[in-house]
């Protein structure tokens, strides 16, 4: 049913928006939390502002990739909602932390969630809308993410006053019951579903076969624009001026 699709884009890009709301929740509180661990501001800036947020993106990357490949071999929502928990459970238990070693442990298992989530909500929003479709549902999604990272900031702000570590659990909490509905009021659907060329075969009760290879990395990777976007990446990240 058409109604179906855009609930299930709803609570895709719901799910979405509450994982990168807990991506800045250290940001407006490393004073406090440096205080807490008895650093100096250059400890601070180094380990909380440095080393806890270079962990959390240096596993997002691996999990995009990873995630993308069990993607064509599993149940894709089954596999978020994997993602999500594997991710928020340790954002949850940062709300108890008392040493520096298990913060800088459990940001870096929370990084899975933010890397690993976006292709499998991707994929499975492609095989639900056509491809003109998928520019405007894709959208949405990115539209949320911006809308979860802002929200989190003011939340962190908000309920961390008293106490740096409890926007952690505020915002975990809530992520887990909303990727529980998801998996509980969602469902994989047929990979290609939405494909033209697929339809006949989908018709006839056939079932897309085709996965991700390396033969078809290095056919991606020969593409002039893929490799522009990735060669522009770190120059990108760094702050020039």
């Amino acid at each position: 049913m058409e109604w179906k699709k855009y609930y299930m884009v709803a609570l895709f890009s719901l799910v979405a928006a509450m994982l990168f709301a807990d991506q800045n929740l250290l940001a407006p509180h490393l004073t406090a939390a440096g205080h807490d661990f008895h650093f100096t501001d250059a400890e601070r800036d180094a380990k909380l502002g440095g080393a806890i947020m270079g962990a959390f993106f240096a596993v997002g990357a691996p999990s995009a990739l990873l995630l993308g490949w069990l993607g064509d071999r599993f149940n894709r929502v089954y596999l978020l909602f994997g993602v999500v928990v594997f991710g928020e459970a340790p954002c949850m238990a940062t709300a108890w932390v008392t040493q520096y070693w298990q913060l800088l442990v459990l940001r870096t298992l929370t990084g899975v969630s933010i890397g690993g989530a976006l292709p499998l909500v991707y994929s499975l929003l492609g095989d639900l809308f056509s491809a003109r479709q998928r520019s405007y549902v894709s959208a949405v999604v990115q539209l949320s993410t911006g809308a979860g990272i802002a929200v989190g900031n003011v939340l962190a702000e908000a309920t961390g006053r008293k106490d740096w570590r409890t926007p952690f659990l505020v915002v975990s909490a809530p992520t887990m019951v909303v990727a529980l509905l998801m998996l509980l009021t969602t469902e994989d659907p047929p990979r290609g579903a939405s494909e033209a060329a697929l339809h006949s075969l989908h018709k006839e009760g056939g079932a897309y076969q085709e996965v991700v290879g390396w033969s078809k990395v290095r056919q991606l990777l020969r593409s002039p624009s893929n490799i522009l976007i990735i060669a522009q990446g770190l120059p990108g990240c760094l702050p020039w001026g």
